[in-house]
Formats: C-alpha cells, sequence, structure tokens
C-alpha cells in the first residue's frame, strides 16, 4: 500500500517534477492515515470495510498515471 506513493515521490525525485511529488505525498498521507485509523476515515453504518483496498489501488495507480502522463507532456 505505501509501495506506490513511495514510488511516485522517487519519480518525482529522478525527474525533477512537482507534480507527481505532490500526488505522490498526498496518496502517502492517506494511506497512512486509512492504515491507522481506518474506522475514522472510513466509518459505516454497516461496520465492513470490504472494498477499502480495492478503493486504494485505484487511487495509487490513478496518482502514478497522472505523475506518467505529466512527465510525458513535459
Amino acid at each position: 500500500m505505501l509501495a506506490v506513493p513511495l514510488s511516485a515521490i522517487g519519480y518525482a525525485l529522478l525527474t525533477r517534477e512537482r507534480g507527481p511529488a505532490w500526488s505522490g505525498s498526498a496518496a502517502l498521507l492517506l494511506s497512512v492515515l486509512v492504515i491507522g485509523q481506518p474506522e475514522a476515515v472510513f466509518s459505516t453504518t454497516h461496520g465492513s470495510l470490504k472494498g477499502w483496498p480495492i478503493v486504494l489501488l485505484a487511487l495509487a495507480a490513478l496518482t502514478l498515471g497522472s505523475g506518467l502522463v505529466a512527465a510525458r507532456r513535459t
């Protein structure tokens, strides 16, 4: 869960781009918040968190993809 945000930040360091660093940092912060206190971030009335890993994976893929697209435009 932490590999994709950290790799986006590493990619930003290599290419000297700000976009992937910002999106990687936001994804890293969200990941740490969810890992630390999932009930505070995803409070449900049903008491189930079955879909949250898929949501995090999709957000991480979108974050990395946006960083790669931004790098190709420059």
